[in-house]
């Protein structure tokens, strides 16, 4: 199980703020978000999810992986062959509960469909979300998140 640590509203405001370059597999928005996570409680989801799911180095590398493991666990470990079904895989064994996007609260994991409706993940922040993309950072409004998991 993780909780967030005594001090994690200032490392989240730090973490927000640092300056990130795009690199699918190491600084996507996958990876942005777990190490958030990572950082505010001290759990390392990207670990399982390498150890898992292997690793990627582009859009088409992440479906790749998807795809197989959905034909080698099917529903076992995944709810569905996609970024929403690895990540509540992953937050499920550290009972990082599914929660609706509207009850997110500053810190926890949400989801989005960006401009070309593909999955992804950012931080819930006080008035919306942060999410990291090719062209920085994006803050994304509540009303466009389509799953939330509480990170508490």
């Amino acid at each position: 199980m993780g909780y967030r640590i005594e001090n994690w509203e200032t490392i989240l405001s730090e973490e927000l703020h640092k300056d990130r370059k795009f690199v699918r597999g190491k600084c996507d928005c996958v990876y942005f978000a777990l190490e958030i996570v990572k950082k505010i409680t001290n759990v390392d989801m990207t670990i399982i999810g390498k150890e898992e799911y292997g690793e990627y180095k582009s859009r088409w590398g992440y479906k790749k992986l998807l795809m197989s493991h959905w034909d080698k666990y099917g529903k076992t470990k995944m709810c569905e062959p996609s970024v929403y079904g690895a990540i509540n895989y992953l937050c499920s064994k550290y009972s990082f509960n599914e929660i609706p996007p509207q009850m997110a609260q500053r810190g926890d994991l949400v989801m989005a469909l960006d401009d070309v409706k593909e999955e992804s993940l950012g931080i819930k922040t006080d008035n919306g979300a942060c999410f990291i993309a090719m062209s920085g950072y994006m803050d994304i409004p509540l009303s466009k998140l389509t799953h939330a998991w509480a990170i508490r």
